[in-house]
């Protein structure tokens, strides 16, 4: 008898899974920095979505326009790493420093580790292209 009550359990949190990843979907959806995120890390990741790196890029994205400095910094590893993206370090640098001014933790160092592959015309690049970028982002906090 326990073990069908285990069963019985199991098959209802089973359940649960797509319906909290909906509900995220529909925050994301709704325009929820937090909520895209969230749905770009679970389209990465593989967990709670079919892993899809693309839906990933297009989520980060929505949601670092938004100012969501995690977001940018995902943004900046996808470009980096290629992952997600096509990996372009000068973007990912430019994302990358946008989340370090937002005050994102771990983003410094990852500037620093990406500014060592880039020589100074790519800096000045990311740093032009960042400047372009952020009253835009400012105006949507």
């Amino acid at each position: 008898m326990r073990a069908k009550r285990w069963l019985a359990m199991g098959a209802l949190l089973l359940a649960a899974l797509p319906v909290a990843a909906q509900s995220v979907q529909e925050r994301a959806e709704a325009g929820d920095a937090a909520a895209q995120y969230e749905l770009g890390s679970q389209y990465q990741s593989g967990t709670q979505l079919p892993k899809d790196l693309a839906k990933s890029n297009q989520w980060f994205l929505r949601a670092a326009l938004q100012g969501n400095g995690t977001a940018q910094l995902g943004l900046a590893r996808q470009y980096a790493t290629g992952e997600g993206a096509g990996k372009d370090v000068v973007t990912a640098y430019m994302w990358c420093e946008l989340a370090a001014k937002s005050g994102t933790e771990d983003a410094p160092e990852l500037c620093r580790e990406i500014a060592r592959g880039l020589d100074a015309n790519q800096l000045e690049e990311a740093r032009r292209r960042g400047a372009a970028w952020a009253p835009a982002i400012e105006k949507k906090q």
